[in-house]
Parts: C-alpha cells; sequence; structure tokens
C-alpha cells in the first residue's frame, strides 16, 4: 500500500522503486498498461515510466512491446537488435528460451 501513496511523488529512488515496481506487479504482461500509467501518473514520470518499462518489457520480451513504442524510435533498429543479443546471451548461460 505505501507504493500507492509514492505513486505520482518526486524522483527520489525511495518514490520511484515502490511506484515502478507496483506498476510491474499490477500489469506483469501488459506493457502498454504499466508505461502509460506511469507516464500518467504525474510527478517524475519519465525515470518511473523507463524503470517499469524495463522491468514489464524483461517479463514480456520484445515481442509484447506494441510497434508502435518501437517504430520512429531513434536507433531502433540497433537498440531492437541490443535487445535481442542480450536475451540470447541469458538464454544461452541459462538454458532458458527467447520470446
Amino acid at each position: 500500500m505505501e507504493s500507492l501513496h509514492c505513486y505520482g511523488m518526486t524522483c527520489a529512488i525511495y518514490h520511484q522503486l515502490p511506484s515502478a515496481y507496483y506498476l510491474t506487479a499490477r500489469f506483469p504482461n501488459d506493457f502498454e498498461s504499466a508505461v502509460l500509467h506511469a507516464v500518467n501518473g504525474g510527478g517524475e514520470n519519465q525515470a518511473r515510466a523507463t524503470l517499469a518499462g524495463a522491468l514489464v518489457g524483461a517479463q514480456v520480451g520484445l515481442s509484447g512491446i506494441p510497434r508502435r513504442f518501437l517504430d520512429g524510435l531513434d536507433e531502433g533498429e540497433t537498440l531492437q537488435r541490443l535487445a535481442m543479443d542480450v536475451a540470447l546471451r541469458v538464454a544461452a548461460s541459462t538454458g532458458a528460451g527467447t520470446s
């Protein structure tokens, strides 16, 4: 419940983390909802959206991020290639599959 109180607060790390963790738990398989709630939550929304997007993005994988979030992104192809490289390296070291 403390994270709900912190949602929309300033950028101090002790407000960012609980808010991003809350959004990750609330939308574990919905990248778009997590990021949009983070952005629209007020306060220092960029930092919160970045962290929530990273956490939920790691859970849903590149295929779980809507194309409209990726299309037109500066150096988007390079970033996607790097993300896939990281995922493949993690999968190879843990024996897990990628999405």
